[in-house]
C-alpha cells in the first residue's frame, strides 16, 4: 500500500473517533436517537479505516470492509429519516 495512504486512513480513523464520542457525549445529554445513530455510523467507518491500517487485511477482507461501511450508511440514512419524519409542518 501507498505510504500516503497509510496517513490518510490514520487521519480518518482519527476523525471517526472524534465524531464518535462527540457524539455519544451527546446523546448521553439529550438521548437523541438520530445522534446516536450517526455517532455509531462513524464508529463503523472508524473500524473500517482501522482494517485498512492492518498490513494485508484491507485487501483479504475488503467484502467485509464494505458491508460494514453500507451498514454504516445506512446508519445515517436512519439517522437523518428520524429528524426528517420529526419535522411538523409549518
Amino acid at each position: 500500500m501507498d505510504p500516503s495512504i497509510y496517513s490518510i486512513e490514520t487521519l480518518n480513523l482519527a476523525l471517526c473517533i472524534i465524531v464518535l464520542v462527540l457524539g455519544l457525549w451527546q446523546y448521553i445529554k439529550t438521548r437523541s436517537k438520530m445522534v446516536l445513530k450517526i455517532s455509531l455510523a462513524f464508529g463503523l467507518f472508524g473500524i473500517t479505516h482501522l482494517m485498512m491500517l492492518i498490513p494485508n487485511l484491507g485487501t483479504e477482507f475488503m467484502f467485509l470492509i464494505m458491508s460494514v461501511g453500507v451498514i454504516a450508511y445506512v446508519l445515517v440514512v436512519f439517522g437523518l429519516y428520524t429528524v426528517i419524519t420529526l419535522k411538523k409542518p409549518g
